[in-house]
């Protein structure tokens, strides 16, 4: 009897029942390839290819996110094992589903399923791999700078506000001494009052942040016209040398009279934060001092202030290379 060639998609398996002899006897024979005797059977088992795919709905995501992961299997049978990687070290349980919130720039999942089709060939399958871009969690910040503090009374002054870990387009929102005021703007300008208190309220839209809010407030301060006309021509004529400087210098001033009352030197940066005072008791019409600022000073534009306990007088001086 000829034998036919075996398939190369299909293995034949073949029961020979062979029975029902002259005398009784019967024979039951298995196996083999070969023709097919009175009785046979043949029961086809195709051969499969067992496969695992991971997903997951995004992998562009901030510090500490929890990000979910699906395996689903092809020809897995009907228990098929699960075994999770991550940079190639096992994770996670057997299950079609692994998370993670603690995943870093560069994390690489991966799944290795096994099936148990009887015939899964191979039975153990490695997945696709995914790569994750976690992002770091930023905080916003803003700094708000005055284009002169202090300011002469019935004068302008021009606020900017500066964000950091903004976004692409922060909000803005201006409030003088509680009040809303300006527009959605980094910059607000206006004719302040002695002592206004301007805050700037910025809101980013920056994909990973701490918080979404982000504030800051400067005090204005504004010197009476007529106090600094006073001072500035008729009692005294103050100098302030060099300009610029590092930081040390000399003040020298000529009262037209005597002052009676203590006189306070006090230095302001452009935020309007005082740096230095000092004070000095009554004495002679000629004022004159040597100064030297604290060394943690940043270079910048100041404003000194003088007061004899009448009148005020400023001086605008620019600070560069602090020893």
């Amino acid at each position: 009897m000829a034998t036919p060639a075996a398939s190369a998609q299909k293995i034949y398996k073949t029961d020979i029942a062979v029975g029902r002899a002259g005398n009784g006897t019967g024979i039951n024979e298995r196996g083999g390839y070969g023709g097919l005797a009175t009785g046979a059977l043949l029961n086809p088992l195709t051969q499969v290819t067992p496969g695992v795919k991971i997903a997951t709905e995004t992998t562009d995501v901030c510090a500490g996110t929890v990000v979910s992961f699906l395996a689903t299997a092809v020809n897995g049978g009907t228990t098929p094992l699960f075994q999770w990687q991550l940079n190639g070290v096992n994770v996670g349980t057997n299950a079609p589903q692994y998370s993670n919130s603690a995943l870093v720039n560069g994390d690489m999942i991966s799944c290795i399923m096994t099936s148990n089709d009887p015939n899964a060939t191979p039975p153990i399958v490695t997945s696709n791999t995914i790569t994750m871009t976690v992002n770091p969690l930023v905080t916003p910040s803003v700094t708000i700078t005055a284009s002169q503090n202090p300011v002469q009374a019935n004068m302008g002054v021009s606020l900017t506000a500066t964000v950091t870990n903004g976004g692409t387009a922060p909000i803005y929102q201006w409030l003088l001494n509680g009040a809303f005021v300006g527009s959605n703007s980094s910059t607000y300008n206006y004719i302040p009052a002695n002592n206004d208190i301007v805050r700037c309220v910025v809101t980013s839209n920056a994909a990973c942040v701490t918080t979404s809010i982000a504030d800051r407030l400067i005090v204005i301060n504004v010197i009476p016209t007529a106090a600094v006309a006073e001072l500035g021509n008729e009692q005294t004529a103050l100098s302030l040398y060099p300009n610029p400087n590092n930081g040390r210098f000399a003040l020298k001033g000529t009262l037209k009279n005597k002052s009676r009352h203590a006189t306070v030197v006090e230095i302001y940066n452009a935020l309007g934060r005082s740096v230095y005072r000092q004070e000095f008791e009554p004495g002679s019409s000629v004022y004159e001092r040597q100064i030297v600022l604290p060394g943690t000073l940043s270079d910048g534009a100041y404003f000194l202030k003088m007061n004899d306990g009448i009148n005020n007088d400023i001086i605008r001086f620019t600070v560069t290379g602090v020893e």
